[in-house]
C-alpha cells in the first residue's frame, strides 16, 4: 500500500465519519487532510496533515481528536479553522495484525514522496494510543 492510495479513499467530514462508524467495534487506519487547502512539505504539497491507526477501535480514537479534542485533535481543529475544515479518509476490514504495517508503510511512503512525514505526525514521538 502506497501513500498515495489514501487519495483514492472515500472522505467524510468528520461527524459523518462518526455517524457511519457508529456501532462498529473495529480497528483501521484513518488519513485527515485539509479540506480546502494543501500543506507545504519539502518535496511538494498535500492536503495530509496526519495518518493514524486503531487496533481496536477507530471510532473512539477518532472522538478523542475531534469530540474530546485530544492533543493532536486541538493542534488539528486550530490549523483547519474548524471541524469543517477537515476531511478522513477511513479504511477498514483490516486484521489487526496488518494495521501497524500499514501505518507504517503508509507514513514511510509519505515521507519519501513530500520529503518529510505528515505535519502532526512529526509531532508524535510515540506510537499511537490503541
Amino acid at each position: 500500500m502506497k501513500s498515495e492510495d489514501c487519495d483514492t479513499w472515500e472522505w467524510f467530514g468528520p461527524e459523518e465519519a462518526l455517524k457511519r462508524l457508529e456501532g462498529r467495534r473495529q480497528g483501521g487506519l484513518y488519513c485527515i487532510r485539509l479540506k480546502d487547502r494543501s500543506i507545504k512539505y519539502p518535496k511538494g504539497e498535500s492536503p495530509v496533515i496526519y495518518i493514524g491507526r486503531s487496533n481496536k477501535d477507530i471510532r473512539s480514537r477518532l472522538k478523542a481528536h475531534f469530540v474530546s479534542k485530544d492533543d493532536i485533535g486541538k493542534r488539528i481543529l486550530e490549523e483547519a479553522g474548524s471541524r469543517e475544515g477537515i476531511e478522513i479518509g477511513i479504511l477498514l476490514r483490516l486484521k489487526t495484525e496488518e494495521i501497524p504495517e500499514i501505518e507504517r508503510s503508509l507514513l514511510s511512503d509519505f515521507q519519501k514522496r513530500y520529503g518529510s512525514k505528515p505535519r502532526y505526525n512529526i509531532l508524535l514521538d510515540k506510537p499511537p494510543l490503541r
